[in-house]
C-alpha cells in the first residue's frame, strides 16, 4: 500500500540560505508541453534598489539591514530587525573624523569626511571587502596601542573579534586577500578564515549571543578592558572583562568577567562609555530593544564582591540604572527599536552629541544644545551623501540570498541591454529583457555550497554544508507542479566571463509513517548540472526524468530551481524553459 505523502517544500530550508525574496507561484493552468517556469523570460520587472555606494536615491546614507531571530521577554522567538552600529573617528589620520558603520548583514562601511571640523560632510561609502558576521556591532579603537585604529566587532553568534589594521595610520587595511572572509559562522569549517574570536582563559570568549562590544580602560590601570552587551533571552546584562595583559596585548583570564549593569528586563543592551554628566567619572549608556537609551551613572570608587575580594581581584562596582535619556524633547525617551548609539562631539562645540544607528540601515545625528554636565539632546536628523550608483530593475519571480555565512556585493538585474567588451551592446536572446548577474566593486566574497541529502532524520530542515566557493551566491525561483517519474526538458541561454554556474532543480518530500503519526522519512528529488559561461550566447539543453522512489511516483508538486554563481565574473541568462507533462 502506498504511504500518504506530505507534499510540501521545506520553507525553512530556503531561509537557512539567508535573507531572501521569493515568490510562490500559482500552480493551476499548465498543460502538457508548456513552460513550467512562470517567469523564465525575465520580461516582468520591478524596482531594484542599489545602495552599494552606501547612499540611497534620496541621497540619505543607507547600509544593509537584516532581521534576526531573538527571544522577546522570555517568550517565543521573534524576527527582529537589527540596527547598524555607527562610529565617528578619524580612520585615515587626516585630522577629520569619518563615519565608520557596522551593518546587520556583516559589512563594515567607511564614509570619509570631506567637510571641515565641526561641519562633517560625506559623499559615498566604501565597504571593507570581508565578512564580519551578521548583526555586526562595531567599536573602532586602537586595540594594540600601535597608533592605528582597529575594528572590534560582535556578532549574532555571541563572539567578539578584533580585526587589526594591517595597513598604516593614513591608509588603513583590514583584509589580507580579496574575498577572504575574516570571520566564520556556525562553526562550519573554512580553512581560509584568519580571524579567531577573543579568548577568555583557554576558550573562546562567548557571551550568549548578539554580542555588542565596547573597549574602555574602565578601572584606570592603563590597559583597555572589554565591555560586552549580550542578547541571551531576557536575562540581558552588560559584562566587563578586565584586561590582565598589557596595553599592547590585551588578555582576559578566566575569572576576570564581572557584571557591570544588570538588564532588569531591558533586552539587547548595546553599551557605550563616556562622561555623560561631566563629573569626571566614566558613565555607561546602553541602547535597548524597546528603543530607549539608558543612563547608568558611574561611581567614583570601585567596590567589590566578597568572592572577588577572596580571589584578590578588584571587581568593578555594579552600576544602577539612573534614567532614560530624553531625545528630541524633555519627555520623549523613545528613539527607535533596537537603538544603537555613539557619543561624539559632532560639531566641535565641546558638548557630547549622539549618533544613532537605526534598524533600517540609516544613520542619524542628534545635537546637544545643553551645557557640560547638563546635556539636552535635540531631534535626530538623517545623515546625507551623494547617490552615485543608481537603482535598477529586478526580475519578477526570482529571488536571491545574502547568506548569513558570508557576504558579497552583487546585483541580479533585468536589463534591456548592457555594455560588453569592445563596445558591444549585449541584447536579449529573445524578448525585451534578460537577466544579468554581476559582482560590484570586485568583491564576490565566499559562500558555502549546499547539497541536499536524504540522511536528515525526521524534523531537520536545512541543506547540508558541502564546501566553500568564491562567489557561490544563489538565484532561485519555483516551478509549477512537476510529476515524479515523468520526463522533462530544461533549456536556457547564457553567456558571460570568469564564472561557472551550478544549477539545481529539487525539492524535499516528507513521507509520513501511517503507523506512527509525526514520524517518517525525507526523500530528496533532485537533478543538477553545471555550465561555464563564454563570451557569446550559448544554449543549454538537458532532458531528464524527475527521480523518486516507488512510493513517490506519480506525485505532483512544485520544485525549487537554483542557480549558483561561482567565480568572480558576470553572467547573463535568458529564456528559461522547462517543458514536459503537466
Amino acid at each position: 500500500m502506498q504511504l500518504p505523502i506530505a507534499k510540501r517544500i521545506i520553507q525553512a530550508t530556503v531561509g537557512r540560505l539567508g535573507a531572501a525574496i521569493y515568490l510562490l507561484v500559482p500552480l493551476a493552468g499548465f498543460a502538457a508541453g508548456t513552460n513550467h517556469f512562470i517567469h523564465g523570460d525575465f520580461e516582468r520587472a520591478g524596482p531594484l534598489v542599489n545602495n552599494w555606494d552606501g547612499v540611497d536615491k534620496s541621497n540619505l546614507l543607507l547600509v544593509h539591514s537584516r532581521a534576526e531571530s531573538i527571544i522577546v521577554e522570555g517568550a517565543t522567538a521573534t524576527s527582529t530587525a537589527f540596527p547598524c552600529s555607527p562610529n565617528f573617528v578619524d580612520l585615515d589620520g587626516d585630522g577629520l573624523k569619518d563615519l565608520v558603520v557596522g551593518d546587520a548583514g556583516g559589512f563594515v562601511w567607511w564614509f570619509k569626511n570631506f567637510g571641515a571640523k565641526g561641519k562633517p560632510a560625506f559623499r559615498t561609502g566604501q565597504f571593507v571587502p570581508t565578512f564580519f558576521g551578521t548583526a555586526c556591532k562595531l567599536h573602532v579603537c586602537d586595540w594594540d596601542s600601535d597608533g592605528k585604529l582597529d575594528l572590534v566587532t560582535g556578532n549574532s553568534e555571541g563572539n567578539v573579534h578584533v580585526i587589526l589594521n594591517i595597513g598604516t595610520r593614513n591608509e588603513p587595511k583590514f583584509t589580507t586577500v580579496m574575498s577572504k572572509p575574516r570571520i566564520g559562522m556556525f562553526n562550519y569549517a573554512n580553512d581560509t578564515l584568519d580571524a579567531t574570536p577573543l579568548r577568555y582563559g583557554k576558550r573562546a570568549l562567548l557571551i550568549g549571543n548578539y554580542a555588542a562590544p565596547w573597549v574602555s580602560d574602565w578601572n584606570g590601570d592603563g590597559r583597555p578592558d572589554l565591555l560586552v552587551g549580550e542578547g541571551t533571552y531576557s536575562a540581558n546584562s552588560v559584562w566587563i572583562f578586565l584586561n590582565s595583559g598589557s596595553a599592547q596585548n590585551p588578555i582576559f583570564d578566566e575569572g576576570g568577567k564581572y557584571p557591570l549593569a544588570y538588564g532588569e528586563g531591558k533586552e539587547q543592551l548595546t553599551p557605550i562609555v563616556c562622561d555623560w554628566d561631566g563629573d569626571g567619572v566614566a558613565d555607561l549608556l546602553a541602547g535597548e530593544r524597546e528603543g530607549r537609551l539608558g543612563f547608568f551613572k558611574g561611581k567614583k570608587r570601585a567596590g567589590g564582591s566578597t568572592v572577588a575580594a577572596l580571589q584578590g581581584k578588584a571587581a568593578p562596582t555594579v552600576l544602577d540604572f539612573t534614567e532614560y535619556i530624553p531625545v528630541g524633547g524633555p519627555t520623549n525617551t523613545f528613539i527607535q527599536p533596537m537603538v544603537c548609539a555613539y557619543p561624539c562631539d559632532w560639531n566641535e562645540d565641546g558638548l557630547l552629541d549622539l549618533l544613532f544607528g537605526r534598524n533600517d540601515g540609516r544613520v542619524l545625528i542628534a545635537l546637544n544644545t545643553g551645557s557640560k554636565g547638563k546635556p539636552v539632546i535635540g531631534k535626530p536628523t538623517l545623515l546625507t551623501g551623494v547617490d552615485t550608483e543608481k537603482d535598477s530593475q529586478y526580475a519578477a519571480g526570482w529571488g536571491y540570498a545574502y547568506s548569513r555565512y558570508s557576504n558579497s556585493s552583487f546585483l541580479a538585474e533585468a536589463l534591456e541591454s548592457d555594455a560588453g567588451a569592445g563596445g558591444e551592446q549585449i541584447k536579449p536572446k529573445s524578448g525585451k529583457r534578460f537577466l544579468k548577474w554581476s559582482y560590484l566593486h570586485g568583491y564576490p566574497g565566499y559562500n558555502m555550497f549546499w547539497e541536499a541529502s536524504p540522511d536528515w532524520g525526521w524534523g531537520l530542515d536545512n541543506w547540508l554544508p558541502h564546501t566553500w566557493e568564491i562567489g557561490g551566491k544563489w538565484l532561485s525561483t519555483t516551478t509549477a507542479a512537476l510529476t515524479i517519474g515523468k520526463t522533462y526538458t530544461l533549456s536556457f541561454w547564457y553567456r558571460g566571463q570568469d564564472i561557472r554556474v551550478n544549477w539545481f532543480l529539487g525539492m524535499v518530500e516528507a513521507i509520513e509513517n501511517p503507523a506512527k503519526r509525526g514520524t517518517g522519512s525525507w526523500e530528496v528529488h533532485k537533478v543538477d548540472g553545471q555550465v561555464a559561461a563564454g563570451p557569446s550566447w550559448q544554449r543549454f539543453t538537458r532532458t531528464f526524468m524527475i527521480p523518486g522512489s516507488k512510493d513517490s511516483r506519480g506525485q505532483s508538486m512544485p520544485f525549487w530551481f537554483y542557480l549558483q554563481m561561482v567565480g568572480a565574473g558576470k553572467v547573463y541568462f535568458d529564456d528559461f524553459q522547462l517543458t514536459g507533462p503537466q
